[in-house]
């Protein structure tokens, strides 16, 4: 079997989208499946709309997923003019492109009549077969697509697919400002780098029959198609850079999605996997015989709850390193050492959905409280609960074993018949963390500050006490 080349082909007209990571990790895994090679070009011909920030962002987002590609040089198109140019002049010389000075007004006129006629708008073939003059005109180059017969591609998911060749376009394939369009740019890329299998969207269906008549009327070989089903909005409309409904991968990294997460989510799509994959596990499960034929809703929720699970089952040993990572490239103003962040991690993880809510959530371990005096009038206001609190310390602060279960154990052996256990840990709660709700249990709150931590909060019941005239 000849190996296996795919590629992973985005513009830099805008940042990358979830349905473009699909493409670009089912590209991967499927190379991978058959021992073969991946490759990542940009396709930035387009100089009004590419720009070299997203080329960065591509390059970051594929870095951090992990989707590592084996072409040392990554494929620009802006940097193969001169490969264009020599097949384009083949093509001319051939009679396979032609020149074309039709204007706007009267492409636009054209247009109209079709379809006030009812006629599928295209190019109505004027200069064709014209000996076009173009020292003093502006000019287009055009592909001059077969008139007759069909175009057949077996698709590895929608299988057979027929297209009439009268039913296409001579479509342009050089702008009047010199740049080259997508479809010719692609062909003859693909064909260079020896692609044996294209994986993009089915949005592209209708791309591959002007590709196939490239490459053939060229005498080059064309590629085995593989289009998946696109990934919808919440309103089953198509994903896309540059609208409303865009999904910004930049933007789940910053919140505290993980690359385990997304690449999960993606992949169970499709394959409906209990565990978590590493890229290696999903290689060996992946099969073109599993991908739905039907588009997939985007279900931020789904991914949040696989963001949580990845959280709470992966080694914490790969959660610090994501967490030390984001908080040094988001600029986080935090000194934590490795033994405070894993204990919050084994704490918060359970309660996180994201690294900014662990984050977030803990923030009273590295953050000044500011105390709800108000609050405090009437349990402060009880000598004798105060006093069991500062004796309660004093049990704490002894414990030689510093561990939950130990601390835990010295609260419920303090408190007496005089005070209620609930009592107790809300007031010792709102001390500690600033906060009634959402805290783990008291025992794990202490554990994670520390005995120097923990002491010093509790010891700003004098303080307050002053200021209450206590």
């Amino acid at each position: 079997m000849k190996k296996i080349i795919t590629r992973f082909a985005p513009s830099p007209t805008g940042k990358l989208h979830i349905g473009n990571i699909r493409i670009a990790l089912y590209s991967l895994l499927f190379a991978k499946k058959f021992n073969g090679k991946f490759l990542l070009r940009i396709e930035n011909t387009n100089k009004l709309k590419c720009n070299d920030k997203y080329i960065l962002d591509i390059i970051n987002i594929m870095k951090w997923l992990k989707l590592n590609w084996d072409n040392k040089k990554i494929i620009f198109q802006s940097e193969r003019y001169n490969r264009y140019n020599y097949i384009l002049n083949k093509m001319l010389y051939n009679n396979k492109a032609y020149y074309c000075i039709c204007n706007k007004d009267k492409l636009n006129n054209t247009k109209k009549i079709q379809i006030s006629n009812k006629i599928k708008p295209k190019y109505d073939l004027s200069c064709r077969n014209k000996n076009i003059n173009i020292l003093h005109n502006k000019y287009v180059i055009r592909f001059k697509n077969p008139l007759n017969g069909n175009v057949i591609f077996n698709d590895l998911i929608f299988d057979k697919i027929i297209f009439n060749n009268n039913e296409l376009d001579d479509f342009i394939i050089k702008k009047t400002n010199g740049e080259y369009t997508y479809n010719f740019c692609v062909a003859i890329d693909d064909n260079d780098m020896k692609i044996t299998h294209i994986i993009r969207g089915n949005d592209h269906i209708s791309n591959t029959p002007k590709q196939i008549n490239i490459l053939k009327s060229i005498n080059l070989k064309i590629p085995n198609y593989i289009h998946i089903p696109l990934i919808l909005d919440k309103n089953k409309n198509k994903l896309s850079k540059n609208s409303d409904n865009y999904i910004d991968i930049f933007e789940y990294k910053k919140i505290g999605i993980i690359p385990e997460a997304i690449l999960n989510y993606l992949f169970n799509l499709d394959f409906n996997k209990k565990n978590i994959l590493f890229i290696d596990d999903m290689i060996k499960n992946f099969s073109l015989k599993n991908i739905n034929k039907s588009s997939n809703i985007f279900d931020e929720k789904r991914l949040f709850w696989i963001n949580k699970i990845c959280i709470i089952n992966l080694n914490v040993s790969i959660i610090l390193k994501y967490i030390k990572k984001y908080i040094k490239e988001y600029k986080l103003n935090l000194k934590l050492n490795n033994k405070l962040l894993i204990n919050i991690i084994n704490v918060y993880k359970y309660r996180s959905n994201t690294l900014n809510e662990i984050l977030e959530n803990s923030n009273y371990i590295y953050n000044e409280l500011l105390i709800n005096k108000e609050y405090f009038f009437n349990k402060l206001n009880n000598t004798k609960l105060v006093r069991f609190i500062f004796n309660l310390k004093k049990n704490i602060l002894k414990i030689k074993d510093w561990n939950e279960y130990n601390i835990k154990n010295t609260i419920n052996n303090s408190i007496n018949k005089d005070f209620i256990l609930k009592d107790i840990y809300e007031l010792l709660r709102i001390l500690l963390t600033g906060k009634i709700n959402n805290t783990p249990e008291i025992s794990n709150i202490i554990y994670i500050l520390g005995k120097k931590k923990f002491s010093l909060r509790i010891n700003k019941i004098k303080s307050v006490r002053e200021d209450l005239n206590l």
